[in-house]
């Protein structure tokens, strides 16, 4: 199958092309299998389930209530507050739609509260996975970058930018991290590199297999030659 549709990315992307170079390309963008899974299908439910108390109140189930408390004192921070914030720019960085032909760059917040005074915007997501002591910071800078570029377009500008990773399986764990615009603009150089790497590949439809610890027994792409299931 040939690549035929144009170019974009997201952290989400990005992190995959580090991966796997071929497991993003047979699941995310020609789509000739599937990546979801029972582990990921369950972080996404309770997604669902703190989207829901934060927009409605509507009560955890037993488990999570431990977290409530927590989870009210992000709610209670003052300023503009907006769940599954999705954000979308063209090449040029300005604003488009979600499935716009022209999205170029998309990223998704969790929980995004933009303070009234446009002095900062704080930025939260939720992570149900196992806890990552080398986690990087790409995806809130990137959540960061997209904000900034839409907030600009409309003559609002940020001084500073502070994010958080809660891992809620290990206790409601809280990686935060800060960014000021100037720091900001040094990490869109760092990810701008990335994501030439990712075009240079996308163009050339040069996706070649990456060995690593998910190949045996958690990787779908079972015609390649890693894969622990492999059909070859």
């Amino acid at each position: 199958m040939v690549i035929n549709k144009p170019f974009s990315w997201s952290h989400s992307a990005l992190e995959a092309f580090a991966t796997c170079p071929l497991q993003l390309r047979e699941t995310r963008i020609l789509k000739t299998v599937s990546d979801r899974n029972r582990f990921n299908m369950a972080g996404t439910d309770d997604h669902k389930v703190f989207e829901d108390y934060c927009r409605d109140q509507k009560p955890l189930p037993e488990r999570l209530k431990p977290f409530q408390p927590k989870l009210d004192s992000i709610l209670a921070l003052p300023g503009i507050l907006k769940l599954e914030l999705e954000m979308a720019v063209d090449e040029a960085w300005q604003p488009v739609g979600w499935f716009s032909k022209d999205a170029w760059a998309r990223a998704k917040v969790d929980l995004n509260v933009a303070c009234s005074d446009n002095q900062a915007v704080a930025q939260f997501d939720w992570k149900f996975g196992k806890y990552r002591k080398d986690t990087r910071f790409q995806q809130l800078d990137i959540g960061f970058l997209l904000f900034e570029a839409i907030a600009r377009s409309y003559g609002v500008e940020y001084d500073s930018f502070f994010g958080a990773l809660v891992w809620v399986n290990d206790g409601f764990a809280v990686e935060p991290h800060k960014r000021t615009a100037a720091e900001l603009e040094s990490a869109r150089c760092d990810i701008m590199a990335k994501v030439e790497r990712y075009r240079e590949a996308y163009e050339k439809d040069d996706f070649p297999a990456k060995q690593n610890g998910l190949c045996k027994k958690h990787c779908p792409v079972v015609s390649c030659k890693f894969n622990g299931r492999s059909s070859t």
